[in-house]
């Protein structure tokens, strides 16, 4: 009798799990009628649960309308925190954001509007979440967790020590506007000396910031760097989107009017051409938008070695639905080209995420130079149609 009774519970046991199984396939067979429950706030620090979700994510077919979503709340969080000093409001929208879409640039400025409101322990608790995401610059991120272990009493001083030290060591005393009173908290100690004076003098802080920015991008290539007309949507690219803290750097980050842009995302794409005076670079700019198709912008700019912008060209962009444009750079020499996309049906009658593309046709190329100076000169005997 008894090892009937054992029997009945193993036959019971495996059933079970294969009835778990079923549902499970069942419910990622359905892919477009399943998305993953959001993260809750409780476990927004909890690293299985992150990746639990992620993986989820990816097998839903809603993950584009999610992340965007995401984008938008983060968006709406960096507006309550720097343009309006409302951190309460900047800590809602930002885990709101996280439990849709976690990600290093949101942990980031989620620790920045927990310390403004004096919780150390789970803004320190947040910037380690962007060390687990890899955060850019990581400086100011060291900095921060150590002012939180210090502040909240929470840890030893080694680990504050260590964190401090991490911070000097990737550029903290070179940043622009870095006040050496922000250091104060840590001047008893009996390492501090040691930290502070051991210090790499590889340039000016100017340049040794610029440079931190230059490494969020990809080397230059020697055969170039080129985005084709089925390219400049990014729609299946990996983005590494370029922090607030660069905004010196990327105009467009800031909106003269109202502050931080907070309706864009912008994101580091490549170096392309550098002389011992001057670098260029290439990042997008995406508008934050539900459906359709988001506008796209991509921007070649060049700079002194300290970051001074020298010059700037719109380069290529997802424009609209019917116009297109894309780039190739080799060396100092720029090719733009416009493209029409035609589409199956009439836009009018059939939205975009209904339509399919059915030709793209080239119009008009522009050719432009990069000079010594770092100017960008259009080459006008090259302009017409192709």
């Amino acid at each position: 009798m008894k090892s009937f009774s054992i029997v009945t519970c193993y036959v019971l046991i495996i059933s079970l799990l294969y009835s778990c199984n079923q549902q499970e396939t069942k419910k990622l067979e359905a892919g477009n009628k399943w998305t993953p429950a959001p993260i809750s706030f409780e476990n927004l620090y909890t690293k299985h649960q992150i990746d639990n979700y992620l993986f989820n994510l990816e097998e839903s077919a809603n993950k584009d309308s999610i992340i965007k979503e995401s984008k938008k709340l983060f968006l709406k969080g960096i507006d309550a925190l720097k343009n309006k000093k409302d951190y309460e409001a900047a800590i809602k929208y930002t885990k709101n954001a996280l439990s849709l879409y976690p990600e290093a640039k949101a942990y980031y400025e989620l620790g920045n509007a927990l310390l403004a409101i004096g919780n150390y322990n789970e803004a320190k608790s947040a910037f380690e979440e962007a060390i687990e995401f890899d955060f850019n610059p990581k400086a100011q991120l060291y900095y921060q967790i150590a002012f939180c272990l210090a502040k909240a009493e929470s840890g030893n001083k080694y680990q504050i020590k260590e964190y401090l030290n991490l911070a000097i060591q990737n550029g903290l005393l070179h940043q622009p506007g870095f006040n050496q009173t922000a250091l104060e908290l840590f001047q008893h100690e009996s390492w501090y000396a040691s930290l502070v004076t051991d210090v790499p003098g590889l340039g000016s802080k100017e340049q040794l910031f610029f440079q931190s920015f230059v490494e969020g991008f990809e080397p230059e290539n020697e055969n170039g760097f080129e985005l084709s007309a089925n390219e400049v949507t990014m729609e299946n690219a990996k983005k590494e989107f370029i922090n607030y803290d660069f905004a010196q750097f990327v105009k467009e980050m800031e909106n003269v009017s109202f502050g931080r842009d907070v309706s864009h995302e912008f994101f580091y794409l490549s170096q392309v051409h550098h002389t011992d005076e001057i670098i260029a670079l290439v990042y997008g700019s995406e508008e934050i938008s539900y459906g359709g198709m988001a506008n796209i912008a991509y921007y070649m700019v060049t700079y002194t070695k300290e970051g001074k912008e020298i010059d700037k060209q719109l380069v290529g962009c997802n424009c609209s639905a019917e116009k297109i444009k894309s780039f190739k750079i080799k060396k100092n020499h720029v090719t733009v080209t416009e493209h029409s996309r035609i589409w199956e049906k009439n836009l009018q009658d059939v939205a975009i995420e209904n339509n399919r593309v059915k030709n793209i046709i080239d119009e008009q190329q522009f050719h432009y130079v990069i000079n010594e100076q770092g100017g960008i000169d259009e080459a006008t005997n090259t302009i017409g149609l192709l």
